[in-house]
């Protein structure tokens, strides 16, 4: 078995096994089939990585289906779109166009017309899907992860007590960030563990729902998934947690490399015009930063590479290929210019090498932004 988040597939800390469970929360038998029952065993698990409780057994056949036995009352129309005003506001929403991924029959696609935005379902019900849509709710027919009808990229994603009902979490919460838009943000609400386990509610472990969650394993979920989580918070006196996130805006270095480019094309510069003049031109420091520096600016013309760490003197550098000499050789050499490519403060040390041993030639020192 691997666990369903972090894919860890050693030694599982084994919580309890229940014994003598119904097949499915939607197992239900004619009268003819009773003869054929049989009970199921729960073997209840939680990985030692990331703490995730989760079963051993395998999904129901219908879990890329929301069921949902009983419609939306009324009053909880009313305080879920008091709720979700509120966050359309906090995190200023208004024009987002939203998806909810498992919409069954449409209640909560109401909720969110009723707040102003556009929405849109995703069901693999067929059933559900056709309640929805004679409520004149647009809605496709898939499963997230078998890849949609839709390339379409969403401001907002709402998942309401389906998370837990995934046989892969990693993956699927993966997938509900690539129909997200740069910083798009996530609504998800999932069954408390802690409820069950502060009142021994332990019949509510059910085959259906896969993994029990944690305030704490939601979070590191969908903060391994590409998201930063802006709050969680329990409600429906703590059975739900509710956690809203947003897409983890990616760093973007184009114009870093634009800047490096320059303080390169510089380097090169300043190199081919001292070789112009029939100088000898030397970089000092053969550590991963200079030797980048100077491969990426192609600079062949210097001379030699000076480094105090004997174990790279006698060697050539990679790309240009040029010697590495010990400090004792170079002053030795005749140099007009040495280049100091060092981290730090090492630069006025080595300067102050270089006047102590009556070095007569030029000294340059390249800093990380100006030569």
């Amino acid at each position: 078995m691997k666990c369903k988040l972090c894919n860890f597939s050693g030694k599982f800390n084994k919580l309890i096994t229940l014994k003598n469970f119904p097949r499915s929360a939607q197992y239900f038998l004619k009268k003819k089939d009773i003869s054929k029952d049989s009970a199921i065993t729960l073997k209840v698990l939680q990985c030692p990585m990331c703490s995730l409780v989760q079963l051993n057994n395998k999904p129901p056949n219908n879990y890329k289906d929301v069921i949902t036995a009983a419609s939306m009352t009324e009053n909880s129309k009313k305080n879920l779109i008091n709720e979700f005003s509120s966050i359309i506001k906090k995190y200023n929403l208004f024009n987002s166009n939203v998806v909810e991924i498992g919409s069954a029959k449409g209640d909560f696609l109401e909720v969110i017309e009723s707040c102003g935005l556009n929405v849109t379902g995703i069901e693999n019900s067929k059933k559900s899907i056709q309640i929805s849509r004679q409520k004149g709710k647009n809605v496709l027919q898939g499963y997230l992860i078998d890849g949609l009808p839709t390339k379409k990229k969403f401001g907002l994603a709402i998942c309401n007590n389906f998370l837990e009902h995934q046989p892969n979490i990693k993956k699927f919460l993966l997938e509900v960030n690539t129909i997200l838009k740069p910083e798009g943000y996530v609504y998800f609400s999932v069954p408390s563990l802690k409820r069950i386990v502060e009142k021994s509610c332990l019949y509510e472990f059910v085959s259906d729902h896969l993994v029990y969650f944690t305030k704490e394993t939601l979070r590191r979920s969908f903060e391994n998934t590409g998201f930063e989580v802006k709050d969680i918070y329990y409600k429906n006196n703590e059975n739900d947690i509710v956690l809203i996130g947003r897409k983890r805006k990616l760093l973007d270095l184009s114009i870093e490399k634009i800047k490096m480019n320059e303080i390169l094309r510089s380097l090169k510069e300043y190199v081919t015009k001292i070789k112009n003049k029939n100088l000898n031109i030397s970089i000092w420091g053969a550590g991963h930063r200079s030797l980048a520096a100077m491969s990426l600016s192609k600079i062949k013309e210097i001379d030699f590479i000076v480094d105090s760490a004997v174990f790279k003197q006698g060697f050539y550098s990679p790309i240009l290929h040029k010697k590495i000499i010990s400090p004792e050789e170079f002053l030795r050499s005749k140099c007009d210019v040495i280049i100091l490519m060092l981290p730090g403060d090492y630069s006025k040390q080595v300067e102050k090498f270089l006047k102590n041993n009556q070095f007569n030639g030029k000294i340059i020192a390249f800093k990380d932004d100006v030569i």
